[in-house]
C-alpha cells in the first residue's frame, strides 16, 4: 500500500524519523511529552500539533520531537500533517481543467508522476 503522504513529504518525515532514535521521551500526561537529546529538551503537546521547537506550527508537519511523542502513542504520523501535504489534496487540486495561458506551443507539459 503507498503511503498517503506526497513523496517530497514522505522523505522528509524518514529523515525525521531517523533523528529519533537519539531522543529520550517522558510522557507528562496523555498528549504532552517531554523530549530530550543531549543537553537539549522540547515539550509536545499532540493534541495542539506544537512543539516547543515551533517547527511542528511552523511547518503543520511534526517535527523529529513530535514522531517520539507520536510513536510513543502509536498515533499515526499522517493525522498529524495538514492536508495540504497528503497526495489526495495534490490529486484533487488537478482534478478540475487547468487552462492555458498564452500560445499552446509554447507550452511544455512535465511529468508530475515524481509528486505521486
Amino acid at each position: 500500500m503507498r503511503h498517503q503522504l506526497t513523496n517530497v513529504v514522505h522523505l522528509v518525515m524518514l529523515k525525521r524519523v531517523e533523528k529519533c532514535g537519539y531522543m529520550t521521551i517522558n510522557p507528562v500526561d496523555w498528549n504532552i511529552f517531554s523530549v530530550k537529546r543531549s543537553r537539549k529538551q522540547w515539550t509536545v503537546d499532540l493534541a495542539r500539533k506544537t512543539c516547543t521547537c515551533n517547527k511542528f506550527q511552523m511547518e503543520h508537519f511534526p517535527c523529529s520531537h513530535a514522531f517520539v511523542a507520536a510513536r510513543e502513542r502509536n498515533v499515526d504520523f499522517t493525522s498529524l500533517c495538514t492536508d495540504y501535504y497528503k497526495r489526495q489534496t495534490l490529486i484533487d487540486a488537478y482534478s478540475v481543467p487547468i487552462m492555458l495561458v498564452g500560445y499552446p506551443s509554447s507550452c511544455h507539459p512535465t511529468s508530475l508522476s515524481w509528486w505521486f
